[in-house]
């Protein structure tokens, strides 16, 4: 007979679903890195209590065990300690409409290892009040299907398209952006449309295509004069509705019951 430390016991699920503040979901980015964009979404995890203190320096300090992390992200501890240095340099664009203010706030503001054990970061008060649970203004994103993707791009087109297929409005499913929007959300400093859906847009579209697969619209000038008309935005629409019950909503239970039912068939 086997001893009760003898059993093997199930691995415990991951939980499935984060809360993340719309805001930090289409705002600019720049210098997007892969590792501190995954760390993110891991601390809007709906299974956990966030523990952490506030420095001497007013920035929200977490100590996050590195197993857990690695293993939760899908990254590999190796990977995570040679991005360091790099995680601390993606920013994002805060802007504040009744202010009138625009402010540039690095996702992590500082990284560091204890004994390759703990991963301690500490994070503004502006990024931390994204992670916290409201009602209002808030996306429900399917983390176990964010976190298996490779490229941060893909990160932040499933994060955009969850929000917009949240509407119940189908007008408003859909994202019409310019090059310089583009640009912006994703960090970088392309110069023509086709170099945008050639080196950004398909590629997250062959990732993203058995989870959330999207059309791309080009939305032309009018003009009278014969000739090509040059593209002044193109429209990105979810082609499939994807864990519509979970989006834009924060009844975790419901989320979970469904899933349990579905499961059960």
């Amino acid at each position: 007979m086997l001893l009760p430390s003898q059993i093997k016991q199930p691995k415990e699920k991951k939980v499935n679903y984060g809360l993340i503040k719309n805001d930090m979901v289409i705002n600019f980015i720049k210098d997007s890195n892969i590792y501190a964009i995954k760390i993110l979404y891991f601390l809007t995890k709906l299974d956990q209590n966030i523990i952490y203190n506030i420095t001497d320096k007013g920035l929200i300090k977490f100590h996050l065990d590195v197993n857990e992390l690695c293993d939760y992200c899908n990254i590999t501890t190796r990977s995570l300690h040679s991005n360091t240095k790099k995680m601390v340099g993606t920013v994002v664009t805060i802007i504040d409409e009744k202010a009138k203010t625009t402010e540039y706030v690095a996702l992590i503001s500082r990284a560091k290892f204890v004994n390759d054990k703990t991963l301690e970061i500490e994070i503004h008060d502006d990024i931390f009040n994204s992670l916290n649970t409201k009602i209002n203004g808030y996306t429900s994103i399917n983390l176990e299907k964010l976190m298996s993707l490779k490229s941060p791009h893909s990160i932040r087109m499933f994060a955009l398209l969850t929000y917009i297929n949240g509407f119940n409005n189908n007008r408003l499913k859909q994202a019409s952006w310019t090059l310089k929007e583009f640009n912006n959300f994703f960090g970088t400093k392309l110069k023509s449309y086709p170099e945008l859906e050639r080196t950004i847009l398909n590629k997250i579209n062959k990732e993203l295509s058995e989870i959330m697969p999207f059309s791309i619209e080009k939305n032309v000038e009018i003009k009278k004069t014969p000739g090509r008309k040059p593209i002044k935005s193109l429209t990105i629409k979810p082609i499939s509705i994807i864990d519509a019950s979970a989006i834009n909503k924060v009844d975790l239970k419901a989320i979970m019951d469904k899933e349990k039912s579905i499961n059960s068939n």
